[in-house]
């Protein structure tokens, strides 16, 4: 494997400051100032955690998945009063998802062990998982690429279309079997496919849910770099979060408020708002039957809602005491919720939410919070070794295709293959069916104006039997070389699907089938520095 490295502009020019300069006002942490961890540790300090509470229930809840020598570790770690954790999360995509949340785990992990070397305390590194979250169709996909197009591979079981939370959706264990099968196939036999149905296989039988098979696939992953797993819709995590669920009711509306000002100073500085809630939303969600309900505010004041049903703050705050496995956060109460949990040195983040918390300052200080260090994850393509062969012949640099893609350049060459030749002759013909027109129509107007559009109808219909030749002439020639122009759709295909980069829409069991399961082991031996840049694996 070959590593490089460049930078590649985010799309919002603040977080573009903050990765580059290493800090930014709408943050209260510098990126890249060792002080600035200093400052938070000694903030932390200050602050009670329940830590053992969270290590019991962790440590209860990864058993049916294997704890590992190096998960035990990190757990012990976790229950000292000393230690601090490096977090990070996301859906529990099938088959992982996209590759980021792969490179999400990874940063977690790198950054974890740097920090611990460098701070002398204990560092943990822990992913979490919305189990809570209710969006099937956006994690039921995979996608392949079949002749020289990529489609959605997509697994829907009976009620796909009603939003279950995804950690008490049952799996069809048949069913979702068949449907892994099928995608080793459209990826193609190799000799490493026998053995990725095989993992699939044993992961499969310690799920229940679409959040086990998750979990269960990416602790046997990442099982050697003691990487702790958090399903955010566990009754026992519940249980440990009903104070603060308490905290977030009694405050509701201070954060929503907090919020819009914040919204606000951003919208007049030029920032685009990236959270987007309703006007009287209270950032809360409300189970009934297995469905989230949004809780709202209504007129009257102390007054709220959630589908219909309605509730005084007294009764929120009484439930939430007795019953706060009702109650699940949003976007804005999801990071306070985190913070009060987890002692956080580093929150792990991709771009999109890198803007949204920094949305979220004053919110935070509400509760008188401070945001964590927020910490750009790892930003990889990997660059299969056909693909960079591709990439010379074509005379193509890596870095303008992840940033542009391959259509215009795939445009330029079908202009230089076009016979030119045949095209002026189509241009000639063209002009002199306009000119013998142009004197037919003044002549049969002379004789009678009323045939004047029966003319020009006429000259409009062989016109059109030039462009249809034309367009003819063109498939043909597209078909004569198709090798080549298919090079150009397989390089945006893989490098840069629908204008975005690779690691948003390609998953691992791709790279998994062609090139070992061992590969994550192989990338997290690679000198990645976590510093916003974006790396090419040379595979």
């Amino acid at each position: 494997m070959e590593l490089s490295r460049f930078f590649l502009p985010y799309k919002n020019v603040v977080l573009n400051e903050y990765v580059k300069n290493g800090s930014h006002p709408y943050y209260h942490y510098p990126l890249k100032n060792p002080i600035g961890d200093e400052e938070r540790i000694r903030e932390l300090e200050s602050r009670k955690f329940p830590r053992k509470e969270v290590t019991r229930h962790i440590r209860q809840y990864m058993k049916r998945f294997s704890i590992s020598k190096n998960v035990e570790k990190s757990l012990i770690k976790l229950e000292r009063k000393d230690s601090v954790v490096v977090i990070g999360g996301q859906q529990a995509g099938l088959l992982t998802g996209p590759l980021y949340t792969i490179y999400k785990m990874m940063t977690i992990v790198l950054l974890a062990k740097e920090k611990e070397a460098r701070l002398r305390i204990p560092v943990v590194p822990i992913f979490w998982v919305a189990g809570e979250d209710h969006d099937f169709l956006e994690i039921n996909h995979v996608y392949v690429e079949e002749e020289h197009i990529l489609k959605k591979k997509q697994y829907n079981d009976d009620s796909y279309h009603v939003k279950h939370i995804v950690s008490k959706r049952q799996l069809d264990h048949a069913r979702l079997r068949k449907w892994y099968e099928e995608l080793i196939q459209i990826f193609g036999e190799t000799e490493y496919s026998k053995h990725l149905l095989s993992f699939y296989n044993r992961q499969l039988t310690k799920a229940e849910t679409y959040t086990d098979f998750f979990v269960a696939i990416s602790n046997e992953l990442f099982q050697n770099y003691g990487l702790l797993f958090v399903d955010s819709s566990q009754l026992e995590l519940r249980k440990i979060e009903s104070p603060y669920f308490i905290s977030m009711i009694e405050k509701g509306e201070e954060i929503g408020e907090a919020l819009k000002n914040r919204q606000q100073k951003m919208l007049e500085q030029g920032w685009e708002k990236v959270i987007h809630t309703d006007e009287n939303c209270f950032h809360l969600f409300y189970e009934m039957d297995g469905i989230r309900h949004l809780l709202y505010t209504t007129k009257e004041g102390n007054v709220y809602s959630a589908n219909g049903k309605i509730f005084s703050k007294d009764e929120l705050i009484e439930l939430a005491r007795s019953n706060p496995e009702y109650f699940s956060n949003n976007v804005v109460t999801r990071p306070l919720m985190q913070e009060l949990l987890f002692p956080t040195i580093a929150f792990v983040a991709g771009p999109g939410e890198m803007q949204y918390w920094a949305e979220l300052k004053e919110v935070f200080e509400r509760l008188n919070l401070r945001i964590p260090p927020i910490v750009p994850r790892l930003t990889i393509t990997l660059l299969e070794r056909n693909l960079e062969r591709e990439l010379k012949e074509l005379g193509l640099q890596v870095d303008r295709v992840l940033m542009e893609g391959t259509k215009e350049e795939k445009k330029k060459a079908l202009e230089m293959l076009k016979d030119q030749n045949l095209l002026s002759y189509f241009e000639k013909g063209k002009k002199e069916v306009e000119w013998t027109y142009q004197q037919t129509i003044r002549r049969i107007i002379e004789f009678d104006k009323g045939l004047e559009g029966i003319v020009k109808k006429n000259e409009q219909l062989i016109l059109q039997q030039f462009l249809f030749l034309e367009k003819k002439v063109e498939e043909i020639m597209e078909r004569k070389h198709s090798v080549l122009l298919t090079k150009y759709d397989r390089i945006e295909n893989h490098l840069f699907p629908f204008g975005r980069f690779q690691e948003r829409c390609w998953n691992i069991s791709y790279f998994f089938n062609k090139y070992g399961m061992d590969l994550i082991d192989r990338l997290m031996e690679l000198p990645f520095e976590i510093n916003g840049y974006h790396y090419i694996v040379k595979l």
